[in-house]
């Protein structure tokens, strides 16, 4: 769920391009902008989740602008796993706070994100 998806979903496609296109270039964003920060669960050799990260060295702020489970895997812990994987290595990068964004209408988020 991402807000490209609510955007396709009001107006179509955006110049020929899926919301999943789309989605794939800012992951690719995210792994450009800190590849160290980007993290993958396996299981059986397959990736069945991932987090990725950024940091900002200047605010103390790390963000966490993708992070996702494949449904089969949801409920399993995969996610608090990543989840805690991200808040280490932010506190490794001596991040002082955590940024996590996500749509009112993700009920999955809602019920798994931290207050």
């Amino acid at each position: 769920m991402c807000i490209d998806q609510n955007i396709e979903k009001q107006v179509g496609k955006i110049d020929g391009k899926s919301w999943q296109w789309r989605k794939v270039r800012h992951i690719d964003a995210d792994v450009e902008a800190n590849v160290k920060g980007i993290f993958v669960a396996e299981k059986d050799h397959q990736i069945i989740g991932y987090i990725t990260t950024r940091v900002d060295h200047e605010t103390k702020v790390g963000g966490i602008p993708n992070i996702s489970v494949l449904p089969d895997h949801q409920g399993a812990g995969v996610g608090r796993v990543l989840m805690r994987t991200a808040m280490t290595y932010f506190q490794a990068q001596g991040m002082h706070y955590t940024r996590i964004e996500t749509l009112d209408q993700n009920k999955i988020g809602a019920d798994f994100y931290p207050n």
